[in-house]
């Protein structure tokens, strides 16, 4: 088994995989989401800005209304502070 810690994972290539997927499948899902749902103004709003902060770069916390909120800010603490810097990763999981 190998323990090295994948590869960076990079979106900036416009040929590599990891491009393709946020910059055109993920806009054309977020698309079809709201096509194929009655969804209202509220929920087309949300799918809206998940879209802005997808190709804004920065990954926003949870709202304080989300009832598991503490446990998405400790999962995405590394991830929401490399998000602001540009420096994404992949992090092996592990478990014990």
């Amino acid at each position: 088994m190998n323990d090295e810690p994948p590869p960076e994972l990079l979106n900036s290539d416009p040929k590599g995989y990891a491009w393709q997927v946020w910059h055109d499948r993920t806009p054309k899902l977020v698309a079809k989401i709201k096509d194929v749902n009655s969804y209202g103004p509220k929920e087309c709003d949300a799918l809206d800005a998940l879209l802005a902060e997808i190709f804004s770069g920065v990954m926003e916390p949870l709202g304080a209304h989300a009832h598991d909120r503490e446990v998405w800010a400790g999962w995405g603490a590394d991830h929401q502070a490399r998000a602001r810097t540009g420096h994404y990763r992949r992090q092996a999981v592990h478990e014990t």
